[in-house]
């Protein structure tokens, strides 16, 4: 079964990055039915981290495959009540605004988040047709965002190449 790492996140795009070399472990099946992933949940940094990027970060898992999360991810599985795009966006607000740090205990060189106390800290949550607004418009806002970085990449690709070709000439 796949096994997702803290590796696999891509923080900027609050996901995960599926890739052919995506690490394999055995679980027991019924390990498997019981905890395997779906889509929607939410993958949260409880292990790891550092001065630079202590733990807390979140990403979201939309795939359909059967996959299991390591060790040092706690995974979030929103209710009905809660729109998993609507909580991933706000915990990378809490995340940058070092909401979660508040909630890092480090006895050794690796953090660990209390995801328990993280989870029991109260917060004012929207309705869901609100949440629905507020993650539609930072989809949308989002792949503008993720459109202008890759024009502006492949302006950066076409002018290196120039320059190039300049050099060259």
């Amino acid at each position: 079964c796949i096994c997702v790492r803290v590796a696999d996140f891509n923080y900027p795009a609050l996901s995960v990055d599926f890739h052919e070399n995506m690490t394999k472990r055995s679980y027991a099946e019924k390990a498997i039915a019981e905890s395997s992933l779906k889509s929607g949940d939410i993958l949260l940094e409880k292990s790891g981290g550092g001065d630079v990027t202590p733990v807390g970060r979140s990403v979201l898992f939309e795939n359909e495959e059967p996959m299991m999360c390591a060790n040092f991810i706690e995974w979030l599985r929103p209710n009905n009540n809660y729109d998993s795009r609507f909580l991933n966006y706000w915990l990378a607000a809490a995340y940058i605004n070092g909401f979660s740090k508040r909630n890092v205990k480090q006895t050794t060189g690796i953090q660990n988040l209390d995801v328990t106390a993280f989870l029991s800290e109260k917060i004012a949550v929207p309705a869901r047709e609100v949440q629905l607004s507020i993650a539609n418009y930072l989809d949308a806002k989002c792949a503008e965002i993720d459109a202008l970085i890759a024009a502006k990449e492949k302006t950066n690709a076409l002018l290196k190449e120039r320059r190039q070709s300049t050099i060259y000439e």
